[in-house]
Formats: structure tokens, sequence, C-alpha cells
């Protein structure tokens, strides 16, 4: 897929107003990434999370010519959830999140997908990945690297 396919099919994604993704100067910013409560605490698996964001912001930065990279993104972690370092969600919710990470659908395993009632090219509900996607680094393989992964899923 060229760069510019790319931009367009981001744009549609990322300036949705429902959305809740914004751009800010050049960089995305309110992107959620919200863990299920299914999930076990693991804080190995956020440490996944940013770094497949991370590679996805190179990603994405290099694609569109140097123009637009994701500014902040936020990990909604499940409330039962301990440690020091986390902060109460202020209107986060996984309800809304763009990005879920939740154990597998029966119908796709450890696949990702992204969940969308519209045709190709209209806003999808959410991109969901699975604990074991993220960090088992067998599985991605057939994708290419995470952060390349978290980019294209926004084209689908």
């Amino acid at each position: 897929m060229d760069s510019r396919t790319m931009f367009v099919l981001l744009w549609m994604l990322l300036s949705s107003t429902s959305s809740g993704i914004k751009l800010d100067g050049n960089g995305y910013v309110d992107i959620v990434i919200a863990i299920s409560s299914r999930v076990p605490q693991d804080n190995t698996l956020i440490d996944k999370i940013n770094d497949m964001v991370s590679e996805g912001s190179l990603y994405l930065y290099e694609a569109l010519d140097k123009k637009v990279y994701f500014k902040q993104a936020t990990i909604l972690v499940p409330p039962q959830w301990n440690s020091k370092d986390f902060t109460k969600a202020r209107t986060e919710s996984y309800v809304k999140a763009k990005i879920i990470i939740d154990k597998a659908n029966p119908a796709y395993g450890d696949e990702p997908y992204t969940n969308q009632y519209g045709e190709c090219g209209a806003e999808g509900q959410y991109i969901h990945f699975t604990p074991n996607f993220i960090r088992d680094t067998t599985l991605i393989k057939p994708y290419g690297s995470k952060g390349e992964h978290l980019l294209l899923s926004f084209n689908i």
C-alpha cells in the first residue's frame, strides 16, 4: 500500500469526531488502548504495548514523510490491577477505546482483527489484540512487526 493511500485511510479513522482521537500539531493524541478486566495483571504487557505504539508511531512518521506521529496514547488498565504507577482514569473507558487488549475471540484466536460494521474504509468500532499476540514474538511473523501491524490495522 502506498503512503498516500495509507494517509487517507488513517485520516478517515483518526479525524473522526466520534473516535476521540485528535491531531494536535503533528501528533495524534487521545489514543486509548484499553485492557479488558478478563486479562490478568501483567506489567510486562504494558511495556510491550508501549513498544508497539512507539514502533507504530515511527512507521507512521516515516510513511507520511515525517509529518505526523502518535504523540500521546493512554493505556487503560482494569480497576482490579494494582500498582503505585497507575493513575485513576479520568474520562477514558473500555467501551470508548479504539484499541482493546482482550482474551482471544474463538473465531480469530490470537489473530488481530478490526471490529467493523461498515464498508472498507469506514470507521471501525475497535481494533482487537490479544495479550498473547502482544507478548509472543513468534505470533507476529506473518504480520511484520507489531508496530507496523498496529498501523496497518487502522486501514481495515
